[in-house]
């Protein structure tokens, strides 16, 4: 266990320092010429350190904990597939770009071997199959609905990165995957880190579709693995988010684009970045606390549901508009309802257990 730790450690680091390295010198020319270039995209950086994380990880040890064998071409297809999605999303239309989406998600899902590890054993396969591909689908297809700005689209991220990290650290998931969120999650890191307080250069949308995609992946990679309703729980704040979105915008407003009516959006226009990042981890983590906890559930849908109630009740909390209570009660407030959250949760669980 040391060993992997310290390996973990070391790709964090290396994430970390390596696309501080190169991308912080891409920020420092934009802010002095304020000229945007090729080179100053993120994906491609990113990409290289996602790349090196899922295929170093890969010989770095025998893989031996996964129910079925790990193969390259699981490796290295989705890898292919990250950059389909974002030049599609640059060079083609809307629907076209949506068809090739759903396609990369169905050739995703069909390289992962289900078994004995399927999340739902009541279904047949192809059925879980079919249910797995319109989430995920809906997931790569709706994920820039929270990248109003990077915060609320990475911190997000990381916290799912964490939380898959983890239940490898506690032999719920196969250990490759704490190698590859660990060289992730620093690469993240180090984009946010010079854009925190003023944002030099955007999280663009393209690159938000295919780390999304990415990250969807490494998910789907665990759908075989006993742990796939725990991957789905980290995901519960984009699901809250897009159901928030889609009420306001088609159900109240009727107007503006869907990302405008996040209540994520709402805190990032009206707060200070620290304030927003704070708050949205808090969120996150409580998630991250329910996706443990359905390791030992006795089913694969209960505590699903119930993460995204919670998920819905803490960012409205955030969300509220109205301007009628100062930061500090609004802080005290959610803090006040994620202990509440907590115990209600506990009880939940000890209920079904």
């Amino acid at each position: 266990m040391s060993t992997i730790i310290i390996t973990y450690a070391i790709y964090l680091i290396f994430g970390f320092l390596g696309m501080y390295v190169l991308f912080t010198p891409k920020v420092n020319l934009y802010k002095k010429n304020l000229n945007l270039t090729v080179s100053m995209l993120p994906f491609p950086y990113l990409f290289l350190f996602v790349a090196l994380g899922m295929i170093s990880g890969y010989f770095i040890r025998e893989n031996n904990d996964f129910i079925e064998a790990l193969t390259m071409t699981r490796v290295l297809v989705p890898l292919a597939l990250s950059w389909v999605i974002y030049f599609t999303y640059v060079f083609c239309s809307p629907l076209f770009y949506s068809l090739v989406v759903m396609l990369c998600i169905g050739i995703t899902v069909w390289l992962q071997p289900i078994g004995i590890g399927t999340p739902i054993p009541a279904l047949e396969v192809w059925q879980v199959r079919l249910i797995v591909f319109i989430l995920a689908s809906i997931f790569c297809l709706s994920a820039c609905v929270i990248n109003s700005v990077p915060h609320t689209f990475i911190i997000p991220s990381i916290v799912i990165l964490i939380g898959l990290s983890v239940m490898t650290l506690i032999d719920a998931a196969p250990v490759y995957f704490a190698f590859c969120s660990a060289i992730f999650i620093g690469a993240l890191a180090a984009y946010l880190h010079p854009n925190f307080y003023e944002v030099h250069i955007d999280f663009d949308t393209p690159t938000c579709a295919a780390v999304a995609y990415l990250i969807c992946n490494l998910l789907l990679m665990n759908l075989g693995e006993f742990c796939f309703s725990s991957c789905f729980i980290l995901t519960s704040v984009f699901w809250a988010e897009l159901l928030v979105a889609l009420w306001r915008r088609y159900g109240v407003v009727h107007a503006g684009h869907l990302f405008e009516h996040t209540n994520y959006y709402w805190l990032a226009s009206n707060y200070s970045a620290q304030t927003t990042t704070i708050s949205i981890a808090k969120i996150c983590i409580i998630l991250l606390f329910l996706a443990w906890f359905q390791l030992f559930s006795p089913n694969a849908y209960s505590l699903p549901f119930i993460s995204m109630i919670i998920a819905l009740w803490l960012n409205n909390s955030i969300g509220d508009s109205s301007g009628s209570k100062t930061l500090r009660e609004l802080n005290k407030e959610f803090v006040e309802n994620i202990k509440q959250n907590i115990e209600e949760a506990k009880n939940i669980i000890n209920k079904k257990d």
